[in-house]
């Protein structure tokens, strides 16, 4: 009998061994063998692994009432079902006239809990609720009925922005986000560079991107420098809308001095015209005639067609091959900018300098084009990393609200038929 008793107890033992080794497997697990990828615990009750939504377990309250609270409160845990009698902060009756029976409400729509990812988020069924299969690649979603639109919000800068629209094939940039550079091909002398001394947009003045422009001499030209900036009759000289420091005044040739921006801050990013100086121009080295700087600001550009920024003395030489900066500019995160200026210096011929009046050199109409740094401008529907948004004017509208279990790169999943080159 005693060896009956034994052989009973040990199959018993194995049996619970066997049941242990039977639990789910695949991903990290607990001490207790729980699956915490898949959301289970440890219950100590019930001497089993639960998702503590799902299964009640007496570890997680004290009673009926203090369960209830505990989901009231916010605590996702599942609570048993003769629960469901109990009442929280019970309203006393009010006496209210009869009414006549009111339309059934719209269906309520439950968080979805696949155990899935969705890109494009998830399908809805005949009552407009999501359930647990994936909408087709760029399928534009509607708002669940169950989620109003939320009020549109400011643009979030998400880490990913698509690369601008620009007029030339170069896509070579220091920027911390590249920017697709003018084609050297289109200009006879010089190479226009563009280069973002922001970081995408951030880092400088707030909703605002600073550039600085340059131009890279060509070798083999004869060139021997840079002397002014112009506009005429026939080329005009134009330069776009600008934030402008406090500072700008007798600030807006040659950059600021470090020993200022030490002191003012904001005047780093002060919008000037220049010929290779960006420190500030402390010898008075640089001029300018017909310039209307008292009226350049950020509502207002200026149009030049009898002017020029121009170097006090045209001997002095300027390098071949690299970037003389000709301007910053800081401009709207949401706006595209355009800064188009004719350019002229001096010629060498047979290694001796000429004369600037019988041998000049002269580029009309070098473009510089300055991208938005808002990536939802002439974007229609946006993918934030988990759900699908309206755009309207480069701003946010409603959103699909799924949840996700991990968060991907945002990006425009359609834009506008207008645009082209994305």
């Amino acid at each position: 009998m005693i060896s009956l008793l034994k052989i009973i107890g040990l199959f018993s033992i194995l049996n619970v061994n066997n049941v242990h080794s039977q639990a789910l497997v695949g991903g990290a697990r607990d001490d207790h063998s729980c699956l915490i990828g898949a959301g289970y615990t440890w219950c100590e009750s019930s001497n089993s692994c639960i998702r503590q939504w799902e299964t009640p377990c007496e570890d997680n309250w004290s009673d009926c009432e203090d369960c209830l609270l505990q989901q009231k409160n916010g605590r996702n845990i599942a609570c048993p079902q003769d629960c469901d009698m109990i009442a929280i902060d019970p309203i006393p009756p009010v006496a209210i006239d009869p009414l006549p029976p009111s339309p059934p409400p719209p269906p309520t729509c439950s968080e979805v809990m696949c155990m899935m990812y969705c890109e494009d988020g998830n399908k809805l069924d005949k009552d407009g609720c999501p359930i647990c299969e994936c909408n087709d690649h760029n399928i534009h979603l509607p708002v669940p009925i169950s989620v109003p639109a939320p009020t549109p919000y400011p643009v979030p800068m998400p880490p990913s922005i698509p690369s601008p629209i620009a007029d030339g094939p170069d896509s070579s940039s220091n920027s911390a986000c590249p920017i697709t550079q003018p084609s050297c091909d289109s200009y006879t002398y010089l190479c226009p560079r563009i280069t973002e001394m922001t970081r995408c947009g951030e880092g400088g003045i707030d909703g605002h991107t600073t550039y600085r422009l340059s131009v890279i001499l060509k070798p083999n030209m004869e060139i021997r420098n840079i002397y002014a900036l112009f506009g005429d009759e026939i080329n005009t000289f134009i330069i776009p809308e600008a934030w402008q420091s406090s500072l700008s005044v007798n600030h807006n040739l040659g950059g600021v001095e470090n020993s200022l921006i030490a002191t003012f801050p904001d005047a780093e990013w002060d919008s000037w015209l220049t010929i290779g100086l960006t420190n500030g121009d402390e010898l008075s080295s640089l001029g300018s005639v017909g310039i209307p700087f008292g009226s350049w600001s950020e509502d207002s550009q200026m149009e030049v067609s009898n002017g020029a920024v121009f170097v006090i003395d045209p001997e002095i030489d300027s390098p071949i091959g690299e970037e003389i900066v000709i301007s910053q500019l800081t401009i709207p995160n949401d706006q595209i900018a355009e800064l188009i200026v004719s350019i002229q210096g001096k010629k060498i011929e047979n290694g001796i300098v000429s004369d600037v009046s019988k041998r000049s050199w002269t580029e009309p109409n070098v473009r510089f084009r300055l991208p938005s740094m808002n990536p939802l401008m002439n974007c229609i529907s946006w993918y934030d990393g988990c759900n699908t948004c309206n755009v309207e004017n480069g701003r946010l509208g409603g959103c699909t609200r799924m949840m996700c279990f991990r968060e991907d790169t945002p990006r425009c999943l359609q834009y506008s038929s207008s645009v082209s080159g994305h």
